[in-house]
């Protein structure tokens, strides 16, 4: 189990045979056998030579509904050159953040009906799965809650991909910017995500119709 999240629950099950088991979880705890990600929420350390979760899945569950998404996924798919500092996740309640001694998670809340598209459901290892945005979901999810960042025009928006976020030509022209364009009505930021899909479409290689 050491590759999976253990809750408080789980772990009282599993140390049902001691007397005072929540004194044992606190021991564990600053043993280092056990790292406490957040109350209630476990993974076994580093003493006890497991595989811990990916960070992806510790994100799906610390705080939920939610899936990973924005600069994380984009880096997940390979489209952003170096691997982001933290977890980013989109939510349905409100936005919130937790500094936990694997790394930080962010949450920024979405609209209900903006939510789930273009959420994946993908397999890490065989016992780890996770919700994440697919390359086109991150991407806009990524624009919806940069702040300040108002695409105005085809120009701006293909410097913003091509310079500040420095995706390869071949990445950008594979995005499906007929989804963009679907989710933009949806979405907060829509002028921004017409104005992406729009710009998507012009170097659109034909892989999208």
């Amino acid at each position: 189990m050491s590759d999976q999240l253990l809750s408080t629950q789980v772990l009282l099950n599993i140390l049902g045979g001691y007397a005072r088991p929540f004194d044992k979880i606190n021991e564990l705890r600053k043993s280092g056998h056990l790292i406490q990600v957040r109350r209630g929420l476990y993974v076994v350390g580093a003493l006890l030579n497991g595989n811990k979760p990916e960070l992806l899945l510790i994100a799906n569950h610390l705080y939920g509904p939610s899936y990973v998404s924005a600069d994380s996924a984009l880096a997940f798919w390979g489209l952003l050159p170096e691997r982001t500092y933290g977890v980013s996740s989109m939510c349905m309640g409100s936005s919130n953040s937790w500094n936990t001694p694997l790394g930080n998670f962010s949450y920024h809340t979405l609209p209900p009906a903006y939510y789930p598209l273009g959420v994946q459901h993908i397999q890490l290892s065989e016992r780890q799965h996770i919700l994440i945005a697919s390359k086109e979901k991150a991407l806009c999810d990524l624009i919806i809650h940069t702040k300040n960042l108002v695409l105005r025009s085809m120009d701006q928006t293909w410097n913003f991909l091509h310079d500040d976020l420095r995706i390869e030509d071949d990445e950008i022209h594979r995005l499906n910017w007929v989804l963009i364009l679907e989710w933009a009505l949806y979405a907060p930021k829509r002028s921004s995500l017409q104005i992406l899909a729009k710009t998507l479409k012009q170097h659109d290689t034909g892989m999208v119709k």
